[in-house]
């Protein structure tokens, strides 16, 4: 094998790549968006975060379902605690 191909086989060996966990969609299949919140009426989100979904980190995907249950509350009216995003912004 030439020394390129042995450094590009090493370099993108699957044990080096890190390991990446992908949150399940939020998406309850009752996909319909309400015209005047512009958010669908089954996860509560947008056309924007639904397109995003798949290339969200970890990180951004449990940010975003801390929103999704906040917009849950707020159109349900029910009173939510703290949540996890309002946790971190205090303790910046």
């Amino acid at each position: 094998m030439q020394p390129e191909r042995e450094w590009i086989k090493t370099a993108v060996s699957t044990s080096e790549k890190p390991k990446v966990i992908k949150l399940r969609s939020p998406c309850v299949s009752v996909c319909q968006m309400d015209a005047q919140d512009e958010v669908c009426v089954g996860c509560y989100r947008t056309r924007a975060e639904i397109a995003k979904w798949p290339s969200m980190d970890q990180d951004d995907q449990k940010l975003l379902l801390d929103i999704l249950q906040d917009r849950r509350a707020k159109a349900i009216g029910v009173c939510r605690g703290t949540s996890l995003r309002n946790k971190k912004r205090s303790s910046v």
